[in-house]
């Protein structure tokens, strides 16, 4: 296990998080050495000489005793030489310059900022979760977080919502006996119950990090962190933002929701305003029935709905439609009401109409919470756009081929003679 030996928590977890980068193959000596040339290195050890020193000898072949009398600048001019030259690799700076100096005597900040370049909480996958684990682990060994920390920062409403139900159901069980016993049911026994292994496979990498390490362990270390990218630019190049940035405009035009009239609506309702309805809400109001109608997703209570939760539906079908995955459509249906319970309330109307038994499946356990709703949500949409896609049975049937077996020959022979049965015995004698 990588050990640290320096004064502060904040040093020590930047120390542990770049050796278990380093040990897993996440970053390597050569990342360091690009970002931290021989120049900047020498510089930054000149309060320690015997370390420069050391490093010159070791790395480079200066002579042990003309080596403490070179010049920084002469110093990293001769150490750049030796790893150009391949005397030395950056793995042999590593070796006489540890981490923990690195970490000691180079600019914190900038060492932080490399170590998150890559901004691998944006990927799925087990090599992300478990280099966000070793964070996690780390910055609760170093006491930079606490589990009530933790389980605040992810929240538990999404604990309950994200983690699979058999799971949620085992945790409740164990608190129920738990507390049948006059026994506390605390963080501890949480984590022992849910492994975060278990929390990274289930819950948003993204969420994670900006609740977690952003929200709570980067402020505590003093670290300025980097915010994840909206989901729409996440893994696109500039071609696909530019083509989804073109199909948003179409779908905005071909819409023509009123924009500013919505979100006068949906201010004046968040702040308690008068039910009396103007002319510029009235108007907004019939927008959006008729284009929420039109695509098939008025709810039947519409009369019944507030104008902040009418008008945040059509603000969420202006886009939701034609966004690439779950956390990105969930994060423009958050985006499109002014508060949650605006959210909840409108979502509930609209589900009560496109899926009533889903709806009423996940509110047998209590009143659903939005994020519940919205990947309820989500899920139908997807459905519809797999059912739309789908084959019809009532698909018009392709033109039968072509039998290859040519058909009979001709012939003169004279015909079959009928199987009809003769006439009466009464007929023919009248006949003759």
């Amino acid at each position: 296990m990588p050990e640290s030996q320096l004064d502060t928590a904040s040093d020590r977890f930047l120390s542990l998080c770049y050796q278990f980068a380093l040990n897993e193959s996440w970053l390597t000596p050569e990342h360091l050495n690009k970002d931290f040339n021989a120049e900047t290195l020498m510089t930054a050890l000149e309060p320690a000489s015997e370390l420069r020193a050391r490093l010159l000898v070791e790395a480079a072949g200066v002579h042990a005793k003309i080596a403490p009398k070179k010049s920084t600048a002469a110093a990293a001019e001769d150490l750049q030489i030796a790893l150009d030259e391949k005397i030395c690799t950056p793995a042999n700076l590593l070796e006489v310059v540890s981490i923990d100096e690195h970490v000691r005597y180079l600019d914190t900040q900038k060492l932080w900022e490399l170590l998150i370049r890559e901004q691998f909480w944006l990927e799925s996958g087990k090599r992300s979760q478990q280099r966000l684990l070793a964070m996690i682990e780390t910055a609760l060994q170093e006491e930079l977080l606490n589990l009530p920390q933790l389980i605040r920062a992810v929240s538990p409403e999404r604990l309950a919502s994200d983690l699979p139900a058999a799971t949620v159901q085992a945790t409740l069980v164990a608190a129920i006996e738990a507390g049948l016993e006059s026994k506390p049911f605390n963080a501890t026994l949480l984590l022992e119950s849910i492994g975060l292994s278990n929390w990274l496979e289930h819950i948003s990498l993204s969420h994670i990090w900006d609740a977690v390490i952003l929200g709570e362990v980067a402020r505590a270390a003093g670290f300025e962190g980097a915010k994840s990218a909206p989901s729409s630019v996440k893994q696109a190049s500039k071609a696909q933002a530019a083509a989804k940035t073109k199909k948003k405009a179409a779908a905005a035009k071909a819409i023509a929701q009123p924009k500013q009239a919505a979100a006068a609506s949906a201010a004046a309702g968040a702040a308690g305003a008068p039910a009396s309805m103007n002319a510029a809400e009235s108007e907004a109001r019939q927008r959006a029935t008729s284009l929420l109608s039109s695509i098939q997703r008025l709810p039947a209570s519409a009369q019944s709905l507030s104008s902040p939760e009418l008008l945040g539906l059509e603000s969420m079908y202006s886009e939701l439609l034609l966004l690439d995955g779950p956390e990105e459509q969930e994060e423009h249906i958050q985006d499109s009401f002014p508060n949650q319970k605006i959210l909840a309330s409108a979502l509930s109307a609209l589900l009560n109409t496109l899926d009533p038994n889903q709806l009423a499946a996940a509110s047998k356990a209590g009143q659903p919470n939005s994020n519940t709703l919205i990947k309820l949500l989500i899920a139908y949409e997807a459905r519809a756009a797999q059912a739309k896609t789908a084959p019809t049975s009532n698909a018009p049937a392709s033109a039968p081929k072509k039998s290859m077996v040519p058909p009979p020959p001709k012939t003169t022979a004279s015909p079959r003679p009928s199987l009809a049965p003769p006439p009466p015995l009464s007929q023919r004698r009248a006949g003759r």
